[in-house]
């Protein structure tokens, strides 16, 4: 398979899948040469909603604490982000 065929195939980071206080499961995918983070409610959702996406070959980390995702780039900056209530 061709690196072009290759680049259209969705895969998951090597990063593990974090849960937030209220219910919803995050995790990561590759893309295209994106990092797409991803929620789904394990209740309702049929399909994953893309959180946050970030241009970069990998991605180096993700963590949730008090309903907020850090994730981190290969960059390394720290990105922040925080989950509102429904």
């Amino acid at each position: 398979m061709s690196d072009d065929e290759q680049s259209d195939i969705s895969k998951f980071a090597p990063i593990r899948m974090e849960m937030d206080g209220f219910g919803h499961i995050f995790f990561v995918e590759y893309l295209n040469g994106f990092c797409y983070i991803k929620e789904i409610n394990p209740w309702d959702d049929k399909n994953p909603i893309d959180v946050y996406e970030l241009k970069t070959k990998e991605c180096l980390g993700m963590s949730i604490s008090n309903n907020q995702i850090y994730f981190l780039g290969e960059n390394h900056i720290v990105i922040m982000l925080e989950r509102l209530k429904d």
